[in-house]
């Protein structure tokens, strides 16, 4: 499990697809809506 920082953006990319999100919440909203979704990395963005 990854432990994402609250203010961090992160590049994730799901089903072969890069998806940025600016904040977790974001994150978490994706993933209720796309419940079948795999997860294939995380990648956090330096500021």
């Amino acid at each position: 499990m990854v432990v994402m920082d609250e203010k961090a953006q992160y590049i994730v990319k799901v089903d072969d697809q890069d998806h940025i999100f600016d904040t977790y919440a974001e994150f978490c909203n994706f993933m209720s809506d796309n419940s079948q979704a795999v997860i294939q990395g995380i990648e956090k963005l330096e500021d």
